[in-house]
Protein backbone atom coordinates (compact mmCIF):
# COMPACT_ATOMS: atom_id res chain seq x y z
CA UNK A 1 0.00 0.00 0.00
CA UNK A 2 2.93 2.29 -0.47
CA UNK A 3 1.32 4.27 -2.97
CA UNK A 4 -1.70 5.35 -0.86
CA UNK A 5 0.96 6.02 1.60
CA UNK A 6 2.49 8.45 -0.90
CA UNK A 7 -0.67 10.16 -1.69
CA UNK A 8 -1.61 10.65 1.74
CA UNK A 9 1.76 12.58 2.27
CA UNK A 10 1.18 14.31 -0.65
CA UNK A 11 -2.85 15.37 0.81
CA UNK A 12 -1.20 15.87 3.97
CA UNK A 13 0.99 18.31 2.53
CA UNK A 14 4.20 16.65 4.18
CA UNK A 15 7.26 18.43 2.69
CA UNK A 16 10.05 16.82 4.94
CA UNK A 17 8.69 13.99 2.47
CA UNK A 18 9.08 15.88 -0.77
CA UNK A 19 12.79 14.65 -1.96
CA UNK A 20 11.81 10.70 -1.22
CA UNK A 21 8.84 11.28 -2.82
CA UNK A 22 10.54 12.95 -5.87
CA UNK A 23 13.17 10.29 -5.89
CA UNK A 24 10.56 7.88 -6.48
CA UNK A 25 8.93 9.69 -9.21
CA UNK A 26 11.78 9.88 -11.38
CA UNK A 27 12.19 7.67 -14.54
CA UNK A 28 14.40 5.10 -12.79
CA UNK A 29 11.35 3.78 -10.79
CA UNK A 30 10.37 0.96 -12.87
CA UNK A 31 7.31 0.37 -10.71
CA UNK A 32 4.63 2.30 -12.52
CA UNK A 33 1.87 2.46 -10.02
CA UNK A 34 4.20 4.04 -7.29
CA UNK A 35 5.41 6.49 -9.96
CA UNK A 36 2.20 7.88 -10.76
CA UNK A 37 1.51 8.17 -7.00
CA UNK A 38 4.44 10.59 -6.83
CA UNK A 39 3.81 12.70 -9.36
CA UNK A 40 0.45 13.19 -8.33
CA UNK A 41 1.14 13.37 -5.15
CA UNK A 42 4.01 16.07 -6.06
CA UNK A 43 1.88 18.07 -7.80
CA UNK A 44 -0.95 18.17 -5.10
CA UNK A 45 2.46 19.90 -3.04
CA UNK A 46 2.45 22.25 -5.61
CA UNK A 47 5.14 20.82 -8.04
CA UNK A 48 4.57 22.68 -11.52
CA UNK A 49 7.17 20.22 -12.79
CA UNK A 50 4.92 16.80 -11.68
CA UNK A 51 2.30 18.05 -12.93
CA UNK A 52 3.90 18.87 -16.46
CA UNK A 53 4.84 15.30 -16.28
CA UNK A 54 1.14 13.90 -15.20
CA UNK A 55 -0.57 16.54 -18.18
CA UNK A 56 2.35 15.30 -20.66
CA UNK A 57 0.68 11.40 -20.37
CA UNK A 58 -2.57 12.27 -19.78
CA UNK A 59 -3.04 14.04 -23.01
CA UNK A 60 -1.83 11.05 -25.01
CA UNK A 61 -5.00 8.98 -23.47
CA UNK A 62 -8.28 9.02 -25.77
CA UNK A 63 -10.97 10.34 -23.58
CA UNK A 64 -13.03 7.38 -23.10
CA UNK A 65 -14.64 6.02 -20.14
CA UNK A 66 -12.41 4.35 -18.71
CA UNK A 67 -10.13 7.18 -18.78
CA UNK A 68 -12.80 9.46 -17.25
CA UNK A 69 -13.79 6.94 -14.64
CA UNK A 70 -10.10 5.89 -13.54
CA UNK A 71 -7.69 8.60 -14.20
CA UNK A 72 -9.78 11.46 -14.17
CA UNK A 73 -10.30 11.29 -9.97
CA UNK A 74 -6.47 11.12 -10.06
CA UNK A 75 -6.07 14.74 -11.59
CA UNK A 76 -9.46 16.12 -9.41
CA UNK A 77 -7.01 14.95 -6.12
CA UNK A 78 -3.53 17.02 -7.09
CA UNK A 79 -6.11 20.59 -7.25
CA UNK A 80 -3.78 21.59 -9.43
CA UNK A 81 -4.21 24.61 -11.67
CA UNK A 82 -2.95 23.42 -14.51
CA UNK A 83 -4.90 19.87 -14.59
CA UNK A 84 -7.67 21.18 -13.52
CA UNK A 85 -7.73 23.76 -16.57
CA UNK A 86 -7.72 20.29 -18.40
CA UNK A 87 -10.21 18.64 -17.05
CA UNK A 88 -12.41 21.74 -17.63
CA UNK A 89 -11.12 22.08 -21.47
CA UNK A 90 -12.17 18.54 -21.53
CA UNK A 91 -15.71 18.69 -19.94
CA UNK A 92 -16.38 21.52 -22.23
CA UNK A 93 -15.13 19.62 -25.62
CA UNK A 94 -18.19 18.87 -27.81
CA UNK A 95 -16.53 15.56 -28.96
CA UNK A 96 -18.23 12.38 -27.59
CA UNK A 97 -15.58 10.55 -26.72
CA UNK A 98 -17.59 8.81 -23.57
CA UNK A 99 -21.18 7.54 -22.96
CA UNK A 100 -23.48 9.21 -20.53
CA UNK A 101 -22.93 8.71 -17.30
Amino acid sequence: HLDRLIRLAGFIGISTLQPAIKQLSGGQNKNNTLRWAALLALARMGDDDAAQVVLRKIQKLPVEDDVVYDVFPDLIFTRHRLLIDYLVTVLQSDEAGCSPA
